[in-house]
């Protein structure tokens, strides 16, 4: 069986950041039909800011629907096929052996199921003390001499996951969640731990491999520094190598922010909702800023809810991630939410994250991007098309000037429809057209030219949109 999931990307990634972006389409090869399995129902986990359950919601669409730019970038993009509903059986492979319980060793498996295991899992299962999942009913992919990594890689390097099959003989693979230059991340249970995971496997390539160690690095101490969870950092449950692949295993969450927006019809959600994940995301900031760390790619796609219904969130994809003071990368941040700064070629700081919060809580409210450069060159026109040309103090630092100015001012440039952007033309509450003004104002302190002005997650948490928003929860959860 072979399923093909289309996910397109609307903006550039950063190249050297390890993730460039989502390729429009791949395939997940199957030789078998899928394990009877689903996830179960996992408790609500703690709000960043009271102990109760987020409370629910509904997406709420407002005014008149604005219909997205009809270029190819920004048009919505096809969703992941849901996999199927099927029932969670621990015992899969126990059925036809209703004596053996596992985990079981080598030796046994070897004793019980040598003639279901290919030549290479019966030598490879050894380095394993303990065996909770082999995969028997699925069809084993033979090792392939001349192939990549002995033909359990494509061309590019990506590992080629089987549904059914097993990662480190303890994670049954349930289904593909997404894919890009980095790797894959597939859906798939533990057997050990009795839950349903999501498993990151990094490109097998060296750059990749030594910004996944970061990626690790990074999530382990935010999560070491956080026992109770409250901080709203995606969950690293374990990390390890399985056939020259740095696998990362997370918590399963729901739906991504841009998801919501799709799934709303590109109209945006209600502002008392966006309000709600705003305050999430600017703990979740000041969180990571407070520890040196640098997310480099916050958009609504690495945004998830951790359950649907519900609005609590969580950051994820720490994959560009860095420490303050190793900053290997000149080029990060996703095109439509990456900072002048970067653009510009100026030393950039945590204020990088401010300003991708600011876009993206902008697209929550209209339902597309606030600036959809279709290049680099036309990004910075869309930013100047709104909030006016780059001061002076700011372009004096910037290592790229001549790129984007000339001694006059702007290069005039062309972007792929034809249309020439003309600094300040627009105006932030025109394009945002919110009905709060403290909700523009709260969007104009985060999109400051300037990274040295600009609102910094502290200060966040005390304007007067986020304050009116955190007396309401507070009140939500008071007892009566």
């Amino acid at each position: 069986m072979k399923s093909t999931v289309g996910s397109g990307n609307r903006e550039e990634q950063g190249g050297n950041a390890g993730k460039p972006g989502l390729r429009l389409s791949f395939s997940l090869t199957a030789t078998c039909v899928n394990s009877p399995i689903a996830s179960p129902r996992f408790s609500d986990l703690p709000s960043p800011l009271h102990s109760k359950d987020a409370t629910p919601f509904s997406f709420t669409l407002k005014g008149s629907p604005r219909s997205p730019p009809s270029t190819g970038l920004l048009s919505p993009r096809k969703p992941l096929p849901k996999p199927a509903e099927v029932q969670i059986d621990l015992s899969e492979e126990s059925r036809d052996q209703p004596e053996v319980v596992y985990p079981i060793t080598p030796a046994q498996a070897l004793k019980l199921y040598s003639c279901q295991l290919s030549e290479f899992e019966r030598g490879e299962m050894t380095s394993y003390p303990h065996l909770y999942f082999l995969g028997l009913a699925c069809s084993k992919r033979s090792p392939e001499a001349l192939g990549s990594n002995l033909g359990f890689d494509d061309s590019h390097g990506d590992y080629i996951a089987v549904v059914g099959d097993h990662i480190q003989y303890r994670y049954e693979v349930q289904s593909l969640l997404g894919k890009g230059t980095f790797g894959l991340v597939v859906k798939a249970v533990d057997h050990r731990n009795k839950e349903v995971v999501a498993v990151k496997i990094i490109r097998n390539k060296r750059r990749f491999h030594q910004q996944g160690a970061v990626e690790v690095k990074v999530l382990q101490m935010l999560s070491q520094r956080d026992p109770e969870d409250r901080m709203g950092i995606v969950r690293l449950k374990a990390s390890f190598l399985f056939r020259h692949h740095l696998c990362l295993v997370f918590e399963l969450l729901s739906l991504s922010l841009y998801d919501c927006i799709r799934n709303g019809g590109f109209k945006g959600l209600s502002l008392n909702l966006i309000r709600r994940i705003a305050i999430q995301l600017i703990v979740a900031m000041r969180y990571v800023k407070a520890n040196r760390v640098i997310h480099c790619d916050l958009k609504p796609e690495n945004v998830l809810l951790k359950h649907t219904n519900k609005s609590g969130v969580k950051v994820i994809d720490f994959g560009s991630a860095c420490f303050e003071t190793e900053r290997v990368y000149t080029y990060i941040q996703s095109r439509f939410y990456r900072a002048p700064e970067v653009i510009l070629g100026i030393p950039y700081t945590a204020s990088i994250d401010v300003w991708s919060l600011g876009c993206l809580l902008a697209e929550l409210h209209t339902g597309v991007p606030l600036f959809p450069g279709d290049s680099e060159q036309d990004q910075l026109q869309c930013m100047m098309e709104v909030l006016g040309v780059p001061p002076e103090t700011v372009l004096e630092r910037s290592t790229r000037r001549k790129l984007f100015f000339e001694e006059t001012g702007p290069k005039v440039v062309v972007n792929k429809k034809g249309r020439k952007r003309v600094p300040g033309s627009l105006r932030l509450e025109n394009v945002v057209r919110s009905p709060d003004p403290s909700f523009t104002d709260f969007l104009s302190q985060c999109l400051s030219w300037d990274s040295c002005t600009r609102i910094s997650p502290d200060s966040a948490l005390q304007h007067p949109w986020v304050l009116s928003g955190i007396a309401q929860l507070q009140q939500a959860v008071s007892p009566v």
